[in-house]
């Protein structure tokens, strides 16, 4: 892994700058009980209740030393979002990003890429590695930010991890994730997946009636792909079971591959699909 440098650090803040001015942005601290609380309302918002993270904790992990923003826009002042990072064991000089979120009318434009490489920067700045957290594998737009324009690394499928959850957004599925760690010294943007991976078989596809498809492929195939629905929060509201059946057809296709030495490299947003490679 790579070690961070000060003139690496400069770079990254120096970039995260740009985007996030490009996007329409502000990063700023969250430094008092009162911005605490608007940030919560502003997560509550989006998740519903119970609390994302709540207040106290925010706060105590902010006046600690650890990563919590607001998101505000420029156009108008207004706070639009927030995230909240605490530091991992220490000899890994790793910061785990816990929650993150950005109002739906707000989002776009290049603000969740600019908000991580404000993280990203953070991070250089005080000497860490890496950058480790979890998504829904099935949430198409998150698969697309964190492997394809971040360049995350997946290092494990976690089924069912935070157990039942209450929110709007979790409520009645099971909390599948996938963890993954972005080492923040590395040059960014990333580099694409190999072209050759284009024509690669697929295990899982989506049939014309939007079901979950297993198809039999060769276990020693260099390539696999394996698809995602398009819209799974739609999805949820509209047809649960359906969701509930992707979330089972995407555990048996993904966990088993990611456990037996198969990679994700990165993932498709125009086809909605993972790409992985391998085995090791």
């Amino acid at each position: 892994m790579p070690e961070p440098s000060h003139r690496v650090a400069e770079e990254a803040r120096a970039l995260a700058d740009q985007r996030c001015r490009a996007a329409g942005i502000a990063v700023r601290p969250l430094d008092s009980a009162r911005e605490v609380g608007l940030a919560v309302e502003v997560l509550r918002g989006i998740w519903g209740t119970p609390d994302a993270l709540a207040a106290p904790a925010m706060r105590a992990l902010e006046h600690a030393g650890s990563y919590v923003m607001g998101v505000y826009s420029t156009a108008d002042g207004e706070l639009i979002g927030a995230s909240a990072a605490f530091f991992a064991e220490p000899d890994a000089r790793r910061l785990h990003s816990h929650a993150t979120g950005v109002r739906a009318g707000r989002r776009g434009a290049g603000v969740g890429t600019a908000l991580k490489l404000d993280q990203r920067a953070w991070a250089l700045e005080r000497g860490l590695r890496s950058i480790s957290w979890t998504f829904d594998p099935l949430v198409a737009r998150n698969a697309h930010l964190n492997l394809a324009r971040l360049g995350a690394r997946v290092t494990e499928y976690l089924a069912d991890f935070y157990g039942s959850m209450g929110d709007e957004i979790n409520r009645g599925d099971a909390t599948d994730r996938l963890h993954v760690e972005w080492e923040v010294a590395r040059p960014w943007p990333p580099a694409p997946p190999p072209v050759e991976a284009r024509d690669a078989p697929v295990a899982l596809a989506s049939s014309t009636d939007g079901r979950p498809t297993p198809t039999e492929v060769a276990e020693d195939a260099p390539w696999v792909r394996i698809a995602v629905p398009g819209d799974v929060e739609s999805m949820r509201a509209s047809d649960p079971d359906l969701a509930g059946w992707w979330r089972t057809a995407v555990r048996d296709a993904l966990q088993a591959r990611l456990e037996t030495g198969h990679e994700i490299l990165g993932f498709a947003a125009a086809s909605g699909h993972y790409l992985l490679g391998g085995p090791r």
